[in-house]
Formats: structure tokens, C-alpha cells, sequence
């Protein structure tokens, strides 16, 4: 969960994360499901054994496997926990066991933000110590600052309630979080920053000078379609927040996602090689990703395995590539049309949620039509329930952009922002615009000074980079003011082609001063400083 500087988080995301995103295998199996046993009254137990003594005997097993102490904080570790993680320990290579410095893993309720506990369900598990990005001119070096704290994982309460496969991703993830901390932040580093497409963002204070300090970001790339992919619990653009995100990303998707040496074939190698140090997963294969899974797709259909049909598309909805979606959407069109039992039409329905083609929504819409499939039914699957009308209009519409920035380049004023609701707007055949306004400061008011927006868009991929030149409406002389305290405002409009209404994001806004002498991105390749405190910094080992 470590995280560059103003990455932000919404409560209303959260909501789409998990009404939208989540699923869990045991869904595939009550699609058409009637009726439900009613609850019982849970008959009172009494353990026989000496419970302590096992939870000892358990973590004493886990830590001579490993090397990692557990330890509970306002919570302790169960057996059924302990076994979990240890499951999850085994998949991982050795170079993963008895890092230096890192003593162990803790057992917590929930992450405690300063004084205030997140929302319960938000953040299953967290990485620590936390990390500083400032360019120090003295010194004239981006440096990265670990916080003096102990290195650590902390587990809360919801991680535990997740399917098997889930859970060991999120734990896969975090310790994807713990290699890179110990190995001198390979996310971090030129070969990754180039290979993954992410650049330094430079952030001039708002009462900078010429000589003084600033903090930076790594931004990704609009134009780059495809990131590492993401997991069933993150939103579709998780990868892009930061380089750390998407390192972490990586790690787990090479151990858990068959397609990840096709979809990212250079994050794969990294892996490999610097990482797992040879070990594989998954046999290679030969031919391009869109083939390779039409062809999985197909055969799935054809021996009639409903689970590994849900299990390719989940896969599909890991990453964007509209070549292979219209594939897939194909084979499930022709798929539809032989006729089958109840039960396995609201498979297939359910599964079509997983594609991002508005053909898909059309294809359930048909289907509740002619009455083979049920919607009550279909909207119990989360990731259908999360796309439906009724959410996709009261919330995630209303859900802001992401990871809002301000740059000059090029001689013109840009913004660039994440779009986390965009990729529902899209399967529901929403065409989505955004729009600007710039205030500058007049005393206490704000003075309404420029305001733009871009063309109705249907194929963005949540990236989003806006010319403010190009896209105002003052016209072509328009110059974004230097040196004056200004806000920008930003949201997203979505529209229908076939209804009239608009639907509107929250704004988002920023306070930025424009400074027309500073350096906005570099350097170039990238050279990042990392500062370790003592308790981390002795046990690093740089990646080779």
C-alpha cells in the first residue's frame, strides 16, 4: 500500500472497489441458485485443546520456515490465519524469506491514520515504513527519504474474510513492497521508471523560488496503454497511481495471472531476472495475447467449463487491450446463441460483466429480454452489481478524478489526472468529457479567469492528459497566468448517446502558481537518491 505523495483516496471509490470489482468463486457457484437454506442458530463451542499452545507451535513453524517473527498488536493472530499466510509464504521464492532488517508481520484491526482508523474494509493490508520524495537543490539529487521507522507488514481484520486466491495476492503484493524496500527501490530506478513508462514530475512550491527545495512525483503515461495488471480488489488504474504501485503489481501478477508475460512482456522479464531470479509460474506459450486467449476462451466453451470460462474473462479484465475484448466478445455472441440450460446462461450473462465492449451489456440486456437469463440473479454477481444502472448513476458517476497535476511543457499548460469510474462508463456506452476551470486569486475571492473541455471521448484508457491551451474556450491566445496564485477545477461529464440527462462528477480542484523558469519533469533517464534511516538502510541489497 506504500505510496508516492498525493495519491488521494475517496469514500465513494471504495464503495466502487468493492460493490464493482470484488468477486470471489464461490459467486459462480449460486448463479441460478433459487432459494437459500435459512440462517442457523451457531451452536455454542468449546475448544478442547490447548489453543494458546497451538498459536505458538504455528508461529514457531512459520518462522523457521521464513524468518519472520508474528506479532499482534490490538489483535492477535487465529491458527486459521496463521496456516493461510504460511500457504501464501510457500509460492513466494526464497530470496522472499529472511530478508535483513526485516524483523516480521503484524496483526492489527485496521490501519490507524494518525488518530483516525480508515473506513473498515478499505485497506486490507499496508506496507511500512512510509517514504518522502523531495529534490534537495543543495545537493542537486531527487532523493527518496525512508521514514525511521520499523519495516514491517501489517494484516487487519477484512484480509482474512477474502477467497484463498485474493488473499495470497494482497499478501504477494505487499511483499512485492518489502523486495523493493530492501533492494534499493528498483521501482524506483532507471530500467524500471523506462520500461513501465513513468517520469519524474517536478512540484514547484506555490512561493518557490529559483535555488529552493520541491517535492516530485512519478507520473505515468497517457499514450502507454497498459500497465501492470491489477487485482480483483483494485480499481483499473491502481498500476498508474506510482512506479511503486505498479512494481508491486507486478510482483503479485507474475505468480497469480497467466497472461502477464503476454500483456507485459518486458515487466515479465524484469521480473524474472531480477526478482524471482528464474523461477516461473505458468509454461510458456507461443503466439500474441489476443490469440492466445480467444483460443483459451473458445475451448473453455467448448468442453463446457463454466468456471474457467468466468476465470479467462476475470483474467481479460486485468488489463486493457480493446483487440483481444472484441475477441472475446465475439466467441461469447456465437456462444449465446446455442441454446442452454437456465443456470448456464446466467453464467455466461454474468461473465459477459467482465468485458469492457458495451456489446456485453447489450448482450445481458437481450438475454432478460427473451427471459433465459434473471437480472435479481445476474445483479447478485458483484461485479454485474457494481456496473448496474441504479450504482453506476447515484455513485460512481459521481466519483472524482484521480491524482490531479499541473505542468508546463512545451511551451503550454496541462493537467493530467486518473479517470476510476471511466472504464464502467465505457461498458455502459457513456462517452465521457471533461471539463476545466481556471480562478485566480483577487484578495479572499476567486475570479473566474478560463474554463475548457475536451470533445465527448469513448476510448480513453483512465489516463487522461488535457492541453488547457487547446481546450479552453478563450480561444487560441489564451496563456495560462504566470506567477499568480490559481485553482484549476476539474470533473467528468458522461452521456449516453440514446438519453438526454448528463451525468457529473464531484470536482476536484488543485491551487497551483505557474512558474514559466522551472523545470517541470527530469531528469532524464531518471536518477533518484535513496535515504535510508538505520534501521532499514545496513540490510539493503541493491538489485543486480
Amino acid at each position: 500500500m506504500t505510496r508516492l505523495p498525493q495519491t488521494k483516496r475517496n469514500k465513494v471509490l471504495a464503495v466502487f472497489l468493492l460493490a464493482s470489482l470484488m468477486i470471489s468463486p464461490a459467486w459462480a457457484s449460486h448463479l441460478g441458485t433459487e432459494e437459500e437454506e435459512p440462517p442457523r442458530k451457531r451452536p455454542l463451542f468449546e475448544y478442547k485443546g490447548d489453543y494458546r499452545g497451538e498459536i505458538n507451535e504455528l508461529k514457531e513453524k512459520f518462522q523457521s520456515a521464513f524468518g519472520y517473527v508474528l506479532m499482534d498488536l490490538d489483535r492477535g493472530w487465529t491458527a486459521d490465519e496463521i496456516r493461510k499466510l504460511h500457504e501464501a509464504f510457500v509460492l513466494l521464492p526464497e530470496n522472499f524469506y529472511r530478508i535483513p532488517g526485516l524483523k516480521g508481520f503484524y496483526r492489527a484491526n485496521e490501519l490507524q491514520a494518525g488518530k483516525q482508523a480508515m473506513v473498515p474494509g478499505e485497506v486490507f493490508a499496508a506496507t511500512f515504513p512510509p517514504l518522502t520524495t523531495i529534490y534537495r537543490q543543495a545537493a542537486k539529487h531527487h532523493l527518496v527519504v525512508v521514514a525511521d521507522e520499523q519495516p514491517r507488514i501489517e494484516f487487519y481484520n477484512d484480509l482474512f474474510y477474502l477467497d484463498t486466491k485474493v488473499f495470497q495476492n494482497i499478501v504477494h503484493h505487499e511483499m512485492g513492497h518489502i523486495f523493493d524496500l530492501f533492494h534499493e527501490f528498483p521501482s524506483l530506478q532507471a530500467d524500471w521508471l523506462t520500461l513501465a513508462g513513468f517520469r519524474i514530475h517536478n512540484m514547484p512550491a506555490l512561493d518557490g523560488e529559483p535555488g529552493s527545495d520541491f517535492i516530485y512525483t512519478l507520473l505515468n503515461d497517457p499514450d502507454i496503454m497498459r500497465y501492470a495488471p491489477v487485482s480483483d480488489l483494485q480499481h483499473p488504474i491502481h498500476s498508474r497511481e506510482n512506479a511503486m504501485e505498479d512494481f508491486a503489481n507486478a510482483v503479485a501478477g507474475y505468480i497469480h495471472y497467466p497472461y502477464f508475460r503476454y500483456t507485459n512482456p518486458e515487466r515479465y522479464r524484469f521480473m524474472k531476472e531480477k526478482v524471482f531470479r528464474g523461477k516461473e509460474y505458468f509454461e510458456k506459450r507461443e503466439g500474441a495475447y489476443a490469440e492466445l486467449i480467444e483460443a483459451d476462451f473458445q475451448q473453455a466453451i467448448d468442453k463446457e467449463d463454466w468456471q474457467a470460462v468466468l476465470d479467462i474473462l476475470q483474467e481479460a479484465a486485468r488489463t486493457t487491450h480493446p483487440e483481444a475484448d472484441q475477441k472475446l466478445m465475439a466467441v461469447l455472441k456465437k456462444a449465446v446463441e446455442t441454446p442452454r440450460p437456465r443456470d448456464v446462461d446466467q453464467k455466461l450473462a454474468a461473465a459477459s460483466c467482465y468485458l469492457q465492449s458495451p456489446d456485453a451489456l447489450l448482450l445481458r440486456q437481450e438475454m432478460w429480454t427473451n427471459q433465459r437469463v434473471d437480472p435479481e440473479t445476474i445483479l447478485k454477481f458483484p461485479r454485474c452489481g457494481g456496473m448496474q444502472k441504479k450504482i453506476f448513476q447515484e455513485q460512481l458517476s459521481k466519483t472524482p478524478v484521480l491524482n490531479l497535476y499541473f505542468y508546463l511543457e512545451n511551451g503550454e499548460s496541462w493537467i493530467q489526472f486518473l479517470d476510476p469510474t471511466l472504464f464502467v462508463a465505457q461498458a455502459r456506452g457513456f462517452q465521457t468529457s471533461y471539463k476545466w476551470r481556471l480562478l485566480l486569486a483577487q484578495g479572499r475571492q476567486w475570479r473566474l479567469a478560463a474554463s475548457g473541455e475536451t470533445e465527448y471521448m469513448t476510448d480513453p484508457d483512465g489516463s487522461v492528459r488535457i492541453s488547457l491551451n487547446k481546450t479552453t474556450l478563450r480561444g487560441p491566445d489564451f496563456q495560462f497566468p504566470a506567477e499568480r496564485m490559481a485553482r484549476i477545477e476539474v470533473w467528468a461529464e458522461r452521456k449516453h448517446p440514446q438519453f438526454p440527462k448528463v451525468f457529473s462528477s464531484e470536482v476536484n480542484m488543485i491551487q497551483v502558481v505557474a512558474k514559466p523558469w522551472f523545470d517541470y519533469f527530469g531528469p532524464t533517464p531518471p536518477s533518484l537518491h535513496v535515504v535510508y534511516p538505520p534501521l532499514v538502510g545496513k540490510d539493503v541489497e541493491p538489485v543486480r
